[in-house]
């Protein structure tokens, strides 16, 4: 049986501009690769990476990235990898492997796993993103965004009988009515996206540093949740 085709993020801007952001695809069984595109539309470089933080209690998982000084990396990156065991890798140029955390779970993955990730993607101004000069590949998903503003992607990775839409809802409130949707389904497990335009304008831009952030949630070892958070370019 072929491997399913990647599906695709853009975001579109004035309804014919298409921008290239990510990728999602079910490699096998209980994995998911994903993938990030640079501002030129290309292979992104991982400029910064943030410490592993634990959120404290009752605290909102979203973007992180103030909390302390990341470290400088400069890593063309090739794609992501949710493994099977709950490894989650990421894949240099190189062939060198980057091990983001190992998801301690007792249980095999599976279609009544319970929510085993969770992630934000929060874009930089839209316009800072390369126009592709060709139509947009099948299977896609376009996001509508206006100059200057960003947009922000919130994931959960679940098995595919866990219910997510109240968690999601709790990440961006009223998305799951009025954002765009994305559902990858393999037999066992699913990712589900949401996105929404940000409110941020040029005004409030930090120009520090500029960049795609991602932000990863996942179970620690102790009872909890961790935070690690990255910055593409």
């Amino acid at each position: 049986m072929p491997r399913p085709k990647p599906i695709r993020v853009y975001l579109r801007t004035n309804r014919t501009e298409y921008r290239r952001l990510a990728w999602f695809q079910n490699n096998r069984t209980n994995e998911i690769l994903f993938g990030l595109y640079g501002f030129t539309g290309e292979s992104p470089i991982l400029r910064y990476t943030w410490p592993e933080r634990k959120l404290l209690p009752g605290e909102i998982f979203s973007a992180v990235g103030k909390f302390c000084e990341p470290t400088k990396a400069d890593l063309m990156v090739d794609h992501i990898i949710c493994r099977a065991d709950g490894t989650l890798q990421i894949l240099t140029k190189d062939h060198n492997h980057t091990i983001l955390h190992e998801n301690k779970r007792t249980e095999a993955h599976g279609e009544k796993t319970s929510v085993f990730l969770e992630f934000v993607l929060k874009t930089d101004f839209v316009e800072k993103y390369a126009i592709i000069d060709d139509r947009p590949k099948h299977p896609s998903v376009k996001v509508d965004v206006v100059s200057g503003k960003r947009v922000e992607f919130c994931g959960i990775f679940s098995g595919v009988d866990c219910v997510v839409d109240s968690m999601l809802e709790a990440m961006i409130p009223n998305a799951t009515r009025h954002g765009e949707r994305l559902e990858l389904n393999s037999k066992t497990l699913k990712g589900t996206l949401i996105a929404r335009m940000s409110l941020d304008s040029h005004d409030t831009q930090n120009e520090e540093r500029s960049g795609t952030m991602l932000s990863v949630k996942f179970p620690s070892q102790e009872k909890g949740w961790c935070v690690k958070s990255f910055l593409f370019e």
